[in-house]
């Protein structure tokens, strides 16, 4: 009879779970994840979603009991709202100006949305202020998304 994989944990401002587990089997050795920090603290769960990142960067969503939902593999990503996220696999952050370097922006030149399974999915058409820092409008592919006041 096989052991049972270790269950997914989330302490503090890491998130523990087998690496493999996620393909086929458990690891011998549990991958940990970081919570991604977001206004000088741990992200903020949206739609019982909270942003990971893993040693390499790669953004994805793990729930609240710590399980990994949606396997890190963007760049970046927004929380979740009406059941989407805009996420990118490519880009870079950058200081909003006149911020003196406290707010920064992610700069993409391909944006699209994810269910919560991690399947690609139509953008919801909300206001910014409204969508978890969703834009308005979802940008055109080819665009920058900056979140406008």
């Amino acid at each position: 009879m096989r052991a049972a994989c270790p269950r997914t944990l989330l302490r503090s401002a890491a998130v523990l779970f087998p690496a493999a587990a996620l393909l086929a089997g458990c690891a011998a050795e549990p991958q940990e994840l970081r919570v991604m920090r977001y206004d000088n603290g741990p992200d903020i769960p949206s739609e019982g979603l909270v942003r990971v990142l893993d040693g390499a960067g790669r953004l994805g969503y793990a729930d609240a009991s710590g399980r990994v939902v949606i396997a890190p593999r963007f760049a970046f990503g927004y929380p979740f709202r009406e059941g989407r996220a805009l996420v990118t696999f490519e880009g870079r952050e950058e200081a909003v100006p006149g911020s003196g370097g406290e707010l920064h922006v992610w700069k993409s030149p391909t944006w699209f949305c994810i269910d919560t399974s991690g399947s690609p999915a139509a953008c919801p058409k909300t206001r910014a202020s409204d969508a978890g820092r969703i834009p308005d409008p979802i940008p055109e592919v080819g665009t920058d998304v900056e979140d406008r006041p």
